[in-house]
């Protein structure tokens, strides 16, 4: 027995090693984001991304593209860990401004001097289709080599909801979840074809006119989770 808890605690250590996973509430962030979110591109999007409290989930603090629901778009990346295949994130648009929009995107590069959207992406978009509150979710894919974009739209969203949405990264496509934050029941959105040359490197977060998020996680997959979860208490059995 002595032989198997010191072998699933090897097994446990090289899959720490292989694997990461990260998590950012913000609580420790204000404006502009800083370390380890990178710069955004300069140019058409603004860098400038913010923490405020009293506007994330719940009452604590969350990211707002603009204070004021301006037309300018704050914009951060930061780079995924080895291992990381599903990428999350809170979003809600108040529905006081009009056009609002929040995004989670998984990308391949930290873009900093041109447009996102110049390369390959896949995305979780909370928005408004015109005035109004958003009322749409959409998750789409841009593959740079084929120009092929595919999306899927969610319409018919509540108002000044929080909505949780789910990347999660096959091997030839995209799974897409969403579920009001305050419910344990997901929702399949479907699935989007997986980009040529796919490399989940870097989480980008984008918001404008009074987009909020809040909560967003790089993290493996559930059974990569649920081995290390198992292999930490026998770690803990054994001693």
């Amino acid at each position: 027995m002595m032989k198997k808890l010191v072998c699933m605690s090897m097994i446990v250590l090289m899959a720490n090693c292989a694997f990461g996973m990260w998590s950012d509430d913000f609580e420790t962030q204000g404006d502009p984001l800083t370390a380890p979110w990178l710069d955004g591109p300069v140019g058409t999007y603004r860098s400038d991304l913010g923490a405020y409290a009293g506007i994330g989930y719940e009452g604590s603090v969350g990211v707002l593209g603009y204070m004021g629901g301006g037309w300018s778009t704050g914009q951060r990346y930061r780079p995924t860990d080895a291992g990381d295949t599903v990428i999350g994130g809170k979003l809600y648009t108040s529905s006081s401004t009009s056009y609002s929009n929040a995004d989670v995107v998984i990308t391949g590069d930290a873009v900093t001097t041109v447009d996102w959207d110049d390369s390959w992406y896949v995305r979780a978009n909370l928005y408004s289709l015109g005035i109004g509150a958003a009322d749409t979710l959409r998750f789409d894919v841009w593959d740079e080599v084929t120009a092929a974009n595919e999306t899927i739209n969610v319409g018919g969203l509540s108002e000044d909801v929080w909505y949780t949405t789910r990347l999660t990264v096959n091997v030839a496509t995209i799974s897409c979840e969403y579920k009001q934050s305050d419910s344990a029941t997901w929702i399949n959105a479907g699935d989007l074809t997986k980009p040529t040359n796919f490399a989940a490197n870097y989480v980008m977060i984008r918001a404008m006119r009074d987009g909020y998020m809040d909560d967003v996680s790089s993290t493996p997959e559930p059974a990569t989770m649920l081995l290390l979860g198992l292999g930490g208490l026998l770690i803990r059995r054994k001693k």
